[in-house]
């Protein structure tokens, strides 16, 4: 069997096989496609298809398959955040601002709590074991401070 023909034969079960079950075990009333496709991708990549049923998963799904297949998906990937922008309203982000600065300011706080040596200084004047740290309650000071963690540099992290 040539590559284009095991191409054809893996994206058709990648996208067939979902839309299948969804169809035919009438599942759309209390499961959308897209939880019956990722579903469906678990039972069909390597922790269950491929343990249960090595060689068919490996008739199918050879490692050449699996990388020209995570090509696609990133090219899905891409056009799904470029839609996204592009069905952006900035003016109603802009009257929603409140709501949209919490989850940038979540976005930054993770940034800032994601490393010991960052978990220092989230904010200007904040030290490791200060007041003002301990009584944050956030969980980036719940973690034991590691003994030769470098400093943060700057305030942002």
């Amino acid at each position: 069997m040539t590559d284009t023909e095991l191409f054809l034969i893996a994206l058709a079960i990648i996208f067939g096989l979902p839309y299948a079950i969804w169809r035919l075990g009438h599942t759309d009333y209390w499961a959308p496609l897209v939880v019956v496709r990722i579903i469906t991708g678990i039972v069909l990549g390597p922790g269950l298809l491929g343990a249960v049923f090595p060689a068919c998963y490996h008739a199918v799904f050879e490692p050449r398959m699996v990388q020209a297949l995570n090509g696609v998906a990133w090219w899905g990937v891409m056009l799904f955040v470029w839609i996204a922008g592009i069905e952006l309203d900035l003016k109603e982000v802009w009257r929603q601002r409140r709501e949209c600065g919490t989850t940038a300011r979540w976005r930054w706080a993770r940034r800032c709590c994601s490393a010991p040596w960052r978990r220092q200084a989230c904010w200007p004047g904040a030290a490791a074991g200060s007041a003002r740290a301990a009584t944050t309650g956030s969980s980036c000071w719940a973690w034991a401070w590691p003994a030769r963690s470098p400093p943060c540099r700057s305030w942002c992290c």
